[in-house]
């Protein structure tokens, strides 16, 4: 079996092609920005978990690089991000801003503090549980558990990232028919 290939008006392909060519570098860079504005922005927001408005808010895109070098950079701008994606470690949590911690649990509200020191000169620390009050020696208010890790954000970018590939594809064949062009070569 042979095949033959010919190509009728070969010049005319050639330039054709070269002009939409020249086109590619455009159309890459806007479709990196619509991706990032128009789908991976808002697909990250509406995945932050619940309850991380500060988080959800600070999601905003950059792309850097002109033409085929264009890169889109998505950032969630807040620590909680980073705790949420991969997790902690068990840490000890000491009041700050307030005498007492606080958070509620099924059982009731909990309230830790304030720290004091007793007769024997040992630092004490007095909880609330909802009902009573208890004290004991502790070197910190509360040791957190850890937090275990919910990814949300790559999982998130990986699932838009075909999206960006399947429009790159389509604007460039597009752009090849608009010259005369057409993907299967006819």
């Amino acid at each position: 079996m042979d095949i033959k290939i010919e190509l009728l008006n070969e010049k005319q392909i050639i330039e054709t092609l070269g002009r939409a060519a020249e086109q590619i570098p455009h159309l890459v860079r806007k479709k990196v920005e619509e991706w990032a504005w128009g789908q991976a922005v808002p697909a990250c927001q509406e995945a932050a978990p619940v309850g991380l408005g500060h988080t959800r808010d600070s999601i905003v895109a950059e792309v850097e690089g002109r033409g085929v070098d264009a890169e889109a950079h998505i950032i969630a701008d807040t620590p909680q991000a980073v705790f949420t994606e991969f997790g902690t470690r068990p840490h000890p949590i000491d009041p700050v801003n307030r005498k007492a911690l606080c958070w509620q649990t099924p059982r009731g509200m909990v309230t830790v503090g304030p720290k004091r020191t007793n007769k024997q000169g040992e630092t004490v620390w007095s909880s609330f549980n909802g009902s009573s009050w208890s004290s004991g020696k502790r070197t910190h208010a509360v040791n957190h558990p850890g937090t275990a890790a919910r990814p949300w954000f790559f999982n998130t970018i990986d699932s838009e990232l075909p999206k960006l590939s399947e429009s790159l594809t389509k604007s460039i064949l597009r752009s090849l028919a608009a010259r005369g062009a057409t993907a299967n070569g006819d």
